[in-house]
């Protein structure tokens, strides 16, 4: 089974502009490999790159490859449409979620239950923010308890909270 490869590097501004122009030469002469970066090109179906930088800092650079599957297995792009499907919908529930909360109102029970079902799949896509899950799933689980409770302040703060480690998570990720 061909598995995504992951690669990440710490490049100043030169060093980037070097790997993009080594990465372009590599992919107009058909080449297997980026050899001065050790990176694996061969049977690529797609490429993602990021690259990610504070000021006076290096740029954090990530490139993931996926190669074609030469056999049947796991659907890469099945787990990745379906992640990017349930992000959508995450989306539309947390601004409805947050709106009501900025209002001073209770969420609708359907709301706050599909949400809390979609956090709960979104942890279990690994490479997405592991690190962040803990701590946002015990967010999560204090935001039921307080919905449950239907105590008003007690849902803000853990939307808060929950807030706090997506913006983290998303920063450091997206």
């Amino acid at each position: 089974m061909n598995e995504k490869r992951r690669y990440t590097f710490e490049v100043s501004k030169t060093e980037l502009g070097r790997f993009l122009r080594t990465l372009a030469d590599s992919l107009e002469n058909d080449a297997a490999q980026v050899e001065e970066f050790g990176l694996d090109l061969s049977n690529m179906r797609k490429m993602k790159l990021s690259a990610k930088s504070w000021p006076d800092e290096p740029f954090h650079l990530k490139v993931k490859v996926t190669p074609w599957q030469a056999e049947e297995g796991d659907d890469d792009e099945g787990e990745e449409a379906v992640y990017a499907r349930l992000k959508k919908r995450m989306k539309a529930y947390y601004k409805e979620l947050g709106a009501n909360l900025r209002a001073n109102q209770q969420p609708s029970r359907e709301i706050v239950t599909v949400f809390l079902q979609d956090c709960a799949r979104m942890t279990e896509f690994i490479g997405y923010g592991d690190e962040f899950y803990p701590g946002f799933t015990q967010a999560c689980q204090e935001f039921q308890e307080a919905f449950d409770r239907e105590e008003l302040a007690a849902m803000q703060r853990a939307f808060d909270h929950i807030e706090s480690l997506k913006d983290r998570c998303h920063d450091r990720y997206k």
